[in-house]
C-alpha cells in the first residue's frame, strides 16, 4: 500500500502536467527548483525581496507562467511539510523500517512484472517531480511508489546495508541486489547528477542549474521505457542550504544548521521511487 507522500506527489505532478506539461523540461526544472526554494524561505520567514536571484527568476519569467509558478508555491508548501516531517524523524526507531532496502524490495513486489530498473545517484526531488511531468506529456504513465528513508544523506548509507557477500558494497551493487531479488532483466547505474552537486553544487542555484541536461536524463529513460515498465530510483536526494543572509546552494548529507549556514529544504534523507509505463 502507498503512503501518503507518492500519493501526494502523483496529485501534484498530475495538476502540474495539465498546466506545464508543455514547457521544455530545462524550464520547468528551473521553476519547480526555484518554487521550492521559495516556498522554503516563506515557511522559515525570510522577505523573499532579499533574495535577488529569486527576484531576478520571477521577473524573467513571460506573464502566463508567473501564474503557473505563483500556483505551484501552495502546493510545493504543502510538499514540503510532509518532507520535513520525514526528515525530522528521520533517526527515530519508529521509521528505522523505512529505511532499509528490504522495506523498498517488500513494497515493490506489489508491482506487476517492471523490465528495467534504473538507478540514479543523488535524483532529487525536482528532478523526479519534472521527469514524471515531461513523461506524462508525451503519453507514458507515472506511478510514484514506496521511498526509502536515508538518515545520513549519502550513497554510503545504502550500500552498507548490503549482507550477501556476493555482492560488493557500491551503489551499482545495490541496483543489482534489487534487480536479482525483483526478477529484473535490466538494471543501470548513473552518477550524473551526483558528480554535478559535488563540482558545482556550491556555487549557487544558477550555476548549479545551468549545468544539469535534465533531457539527456529523459533520452536515457525514454531509451528503456519505450513498451516497457520501468522502475526509477535513487539512493539520496539533495538540500538546498541559505549560508549567511542570502547566498543559497545545494549539498548532500547530513547538513547541520550552524552560525552561518541553514538548510532550508532538506532532501538528502530521501529516497524516491517512480514506476514509468512506456508506450
Amino acid at each position: 500500500m502507498r503512503t501518503t507522500l507518492p500519493a501526494y506527489l502523483d496529485k501534484f505532478t498530475e495538476e502540474l502536467a495539465l498546466k506545464a506539461g508543455h514547457y521544455q523540461p530545462e524550464d520547468l526544472h528551473k521553476m519547480l527548483v526555484y518554487a521550492i526554494t521559495e516556498a522554503a524561505l516563506i515557511r522559515h520567514g525570510f522577505d523573499i525581496n532579499k533574495f535577488t536571484e529569486l527576484v531576478k527568476f520571477r521577473k524573467s519569467l513571460p506573464t502566463p507562467r508567473v501564474r503557473i509558478y505563483k500556483w505551484m508555491l501552495l502546493p510545493i508548501t504543502k510538499l514540503l511539510e510532509i518532507t520535513a516531517h520525514i526528515s525530522e524523524n528521520a533517526f527515530k526507531p519508529i521509521i528505522a523500517e523505512e529505511g532499509t532496502l528490504k522495506k523498498i524490495i517488500n513494497a515493490l513486489r506489489d508491482l506487476e512484472k517492471v523490465d528495467s530498473v534504473l538507478m540514479y545517484d543523488c535524483l532529487s526531488l525536482p528532478e523526479f517531480l519534472t521527469l514524471s511531468v515531461n513523461l506524462r506529456s508525451r503519453g507514458f504513465k507515472t506511478v510514484f511508489w514506496e521511498y526509502l528513508i536515508n538518515p545520513l544523506g549519502t550513497t554510503s548509507y545504502i550500500t552498507s546495508q548490503i549482507i550477501d557477500q556476493s555482492y560488493s558494497t557500491t551503489l551499482n551493487e545495490v541496483v543489482k541486489y534489487i534487480a536479482d531479488k525483483l526478477d529484473i532483466s535490466y538494471y543501470m547505474k548513473s552518477s550524473y547528477l551526483d558528480k554535478i552537486v559535488h563540482s558545482h553544487g556550491e556555487a549557487g542555484l544558477e550555476e548549479f542549474l545551468a549545468k544539469i541536461n535534465i533531457e539527456s536524463i529523459i533520452n536515457e529513460i525514454i531509451s528503456q521505457a519505450s513498451g516497457r515498465r520501468i522502475l526509477l530510483m535513487t539512493d539520496h536526494g539533495y538540500d538546498i542550504v541559505l549560508h549567511e543572509s542570502s547566498y543559497i546552494y545545494v549539498k548532500h548529507g547530513a547538513i547541520k544548521q550552524t552560525k552561518h549556514s541553514k538548510p532550508l529544504v532538506v532532501l538528502s534523507k530521501l529516497a524516491l521511487t517512480l514506476v514509468i509505463q512506456g508506450v
